[in-house]
């Protein structure tokens, strides 16, 4: 399915550079020629994809969460799950951007 109809970028697409290593808004933007830059109605959609697959990687490394995932299923609000722009963007100057390499601990 189409996200960004201005850049004819797909679900898929942005679900492989994800995994390729595009882990941040910053890079998937860069990755496709400013993929949310013209008309902006695909930024909703390409920031829920990223955080649905940065969730997904970072679940499946954990052995914790592996453990836990049904119990932290029922714990966690789906529908509520969006990082907002300023979370993204501070995800992006992060060092620690891309976290699928464990559990991030507090």
């Amino acid at each position: 399915m189409y996200i960004c109809v201005c850049k004819a970028v797909t679900d898929s697409q942005i679900r492989t550079a994800i995994e390729q290593g595009m882990c941040t808004r910053k890079k998937l933007t860069h990755c496709f020629g400013g993929l949310g830059k013209d008309c902006g109605k695909c930024n909703q959609e390409v920031n829920a994809l990223l955080e649905q697959k940065l969730i997904s990687i970072q679940k499946a490394s954990c052995p914790i969460h592996q453990a836990n995932d049904v119990a932290l299923d029922s714990l966690f609000d789906h529908k509520q799950a969006q990082y907002s722009e300023k979370q993204l963007n501070i995800m992006d100057t992060s060092p620690h951007s891309c976290f699928p390499l464990g559990c991030v601990s507090n």
